[in-house]
């Protein structure tokens, strides 16, 4: 049985336009979701403001984090 999680978005009410490539900034907000789905316990909030010339992308899971030995790693190839 899979167990259910409760995802929150929380968008702003005014429509938000910013420069970049589609495909690389899709494929980085699906892992960073994907991540905090996998990973959480029970809750994933994502919210998306905008912030003087800035977007401002959050995404918070209930899960366990990552080890505090594996922080300094985090960045680093496979």
């Amino acid at each position: 049985m899979r167990e259910q999680k409760k995802i929150n978005v929380m968008l702003p009410p005014d429509v938000i336009m910013i420069k970049a490539n589609d495909a690389l900034l899709s494929q980085a907000m699906i892992n960073i979701i994907s991540n905090g789905i996998k990973y959480a316990h029970s809750n994933v909030d994502i919210a998306i403001s905008k912030e003087n010339h800035m977007v401002m992308i959050k995404i918070k899971d209930d899960g366990d984090g990552i080890p505090v030995q594996d922080l300094p790693h985090i960045f680093d190839r496979f």
